[in-house]
């Protein structure tokens, strides 16, 4: 109910306890050893945890904190730690840590374990068993009670999987290690420095109680964070700032999705919607002490949480707290479905509740549903921006999706080198065929330990790829995973010898088509080339051999002949929309800054040291490069002729 007798209610009911609480603090005294300038001794602990489909988009975590991390100004006196929360993918966590720590922040890692979560298993016995869960009382349920009786089912391994109260406790814990107040923070928010200095005069200020209530405001858009008006009476779930004589912290009873947060405030007295929340009776009920009741203030400032990313304002809007709880909740099962499965089947064995998950009938829909978000329709496609990228092969093209991949507006293919466009007409480099898609898909199911959710879109997207014909299909694929991204594409290295007429048929496909190519120096290139050919088919084979098959009409050759693509490019009249890229300058931040600037896409600090796909195995000796630089003279020669000498100075010309 949430008509006007309802809201007044809460008014009123929020006056009471707010008369409550100034009688309590006004009493307080020196009760507890906090001083005004206790304030200049500020934490910023922020707990960082996975993306859970459908409540947030993929990476979303990821692109959240970069954006903390290089819009968040320092604050004087004040340290910053994040708590990299069970993050399943180590990759990820790796990520994560590094651009924390470029950025001169701590980072404490809770790390995820497998072996761990998998000895943790339901419990029905509280709902009287496992029949329940196919009951006509627990059919007759509404949804979102069906969700959190089946949250509570999964309690033990909620606990590990998400550990949210565990990681707030470690925060708070490292907090009064380093100063004496702690501002812990939900991993999305953001803080101005207009924001800390009113929050330091609120602390500094009577009554000196340890808890700190600070309200947050939810932004649909990140790039709102700097404009918007900073409101200290929003009615969000508010952040808190603990003070180091705090004598409690979060009961780690409670796990993520079912009042965690809430029971602390419930517990200091904090007043909110959870007042009206019915009790269960198989939740445990808060318990008050009477010492830290009403202990607490209001901040007169408030923080901002990032957008989640997820494919609809609706999520982040305002009045949207029913709707974010249901996704939540949603995505906290999915996301123990899919590590049970993945963890169990990798494996062997199932754990005994594993009869029991399958019964979760929405949890195992939403598997087969492979946790795509809400799409835009293809047709809405042709206003965004396509980027297609053209190779060269071993020209850095892998560095540079994962690099897009990470930006906020910018939909990369979840598969490297789709090589969709090699089928519509004639290519000398088809690209992989059927039996390599189905190698692809094998591995992630039998041989790629468990690392995102995004590897359920993975093993769709390559299923996919071999029922794409069609132009309005290839849209297709890329409009389901659509949300607010302004730009789409991928690269496929097989693309630099695509004809004229497709390289046409794909500048027609949107408003704005961008072609990037990118070269390096041929015969280091074709080194490159080289070994991986003898790493992946050709290990028996001497080096000598493969350098003095290099000639004309070879694939070392012709990846390598960068005049031909460049000739395909200009006969398609795209020449004006496409941006050369030379690998001995594109791990430079400036490289990649003016490339965004072309795009139109917000600059994002690359990671320049990280190489992917780079060449191993035995190094062609200085002899063998010279007679690889020989054999190559004739492409070095056509290139010079085209004017590539002045943009590739550091190449081998003669």
């Amino acid at each position: 109910m949430s008509g006007p007798f309802s809201r007044l209610r809460s008014r009123l009911h929020f006056w009471r306890q707010e008369r409550r609480r100034r009688r309590a603090v006004a009493t307080v005294g020196g009760a507890f050893p906090i001083r005004a300038e206790d304030a200049d001794d500020l934490v910023l602990a922020r707990v960082v945890g996975n993306d859970l489909y459908p409540r947030h988009g993929s990476g979303q975590a990821l692109r959240n904190l970069a954006f903390i991390l290089d819009n968040e100004p320092a604050f004087p006196g004040c340290r910053k730690v994040f708590v990299l929360n069970r993050i399943f993918d180590e990759d990820t966590e790796q990520d994560a840590k590094g651009l924390v720590e470029k950025h001169g922040h701590e980072a404490m890692v809770l790390p995820f374990l497998g072996e761990e979560y998998v000895a943790r298993e339901c419990d029905t016995s509280v709902f009287g068993g496992d029949e329940y869960f196919l009951s006509d009382a627990f059919a007759s349920l509404k949804e979102n009670a069906r969700d959190r009786e089946r949250l509570w089912a999964c309690v033990a391994k909620v606990h590990y999987a998400m550990n949210i109260n565990g990681a707030r406790n470690a925060a708070l814990e490292r907090g009064r290690q380093l100063g004496k107040w702690t501002l812990l923070l939900d991993g999305g928010c953001f803080v101005r420095a207009d924001a800390i200095e009113r929050l330091r005069a609120s602390l500094a200020s009577p009554p000196f109680v340890p808890y700190a209530v600070v309200p947050m405001q939810r932004l649909v858009s990140n790039d709102d964070a700097a404009r918007i008006e900073l409101a200290p009476d929003s009615v969000e779930e508010p952040q808190i700032a603990v003070h180091a004589c705090a004598p409690k912290g979060f009961d780690e009873i409670y796990p993520y999705g079912l009042r965690d947060k809430v029971s602390l405030l419930q517990r200091i007295g904090v007043p909110g919607p959870w007042d009206r929340w019915g009790d269960y009776s198989w939740l445990p009920k808060v318990e008050r002490d009477a010492a830290e009741l009403f202990m607490f203030k209001y901040a007169d400032t408030s923080v901002l949480r990032l957008s989640s990313g997820a494919s609809t304002s609706m999520l982040d809007g305002k009045g949207s707290h029913s709707i974010r709880y249901q996704s939540r909740n949603k995505a906290v099962l999915r996301t123990l479905a899919m590590l049970d499965d993945l963890r169990c089947t990798r494996q062997g064995t199932r754990t005994p509740h594993h009869g029991y998950s399958l019964r979760l009938e929405n949890v195992m829909a939403s598997l087969l549903r492979s946790f795509l978000r809400p799409s835009v329709r293809p047709e809405q496609l042709r206003d965004r921006t396509l980027v297609i990228g053209l190779g060269a092969m071993k020209c850095g093209t892998t560095w540079l999706s994962s690099y897009f991949r990470k930006m906020p507006r910018f939909l990369h293919s979840p598969v490297n080198e789709m090589n969709f466009f090699n089928q519509v007409r004639d290519n000398p480099f088809i690209g992989r065929d059927e039996s390599y898609r189905a190698f692809r898909m094998e591995s992630i199911i039998l041989d790629k330990p468990f690392k995102m959710p995004r590897h359920w879109d993975n093993l769709r997207a390559l299923a996919q790829l071999g029922r794409l014909a069609t132009i309005d299909d290839y849209l297709s694929y890329f409009a389901e995973r659509m949300g607010r991204e302004t730009h789409f594409g991928e690269i496929s290295p097989a693309y630099s010898h695509l004809p004229p007429e497709t390289l046409r048929d794909i500048a027609g496909m949107t408003k704005d088509v961008r072609f990037l190519f990118m070269m390096r120096d041929p015969a280091r290139r074709a080194a490159s080339h080289i070994r991986h050919e003898r790493r992946r088919r050709r290990a028996g084979v001497p080096i000598d051999t493969l350098v003095e098959e290099v000639s004309e009409g070879n694939q070392v050759w012709m990846r390598s002949d960068y005049g031909y693509t460049a000739d395909s490019l200009r006969e398609a009249g795209v020449l004006d929309r496409t941006r050369f890229l030379y690998y001995e300058t594109l791990f430079r931040p400036e490289t990649i800054r003016d490339l965004c600037d072309w795009l139109h896409l917000d600059y994002r600090t690359p990671n320049v040291d990280k190489r992917m796909n780079a060449g191993r195995g035995e190094d062609l000796t200085e002899q063998q490069l010279r007679r690889l630089r020989e054999r190559l003279d004739p492409l070095y020669r056509d290139l010079e002729a085209r004017g590539f000498k002045a943009e590739a100075p550091g190449w081998w010309w003669s």
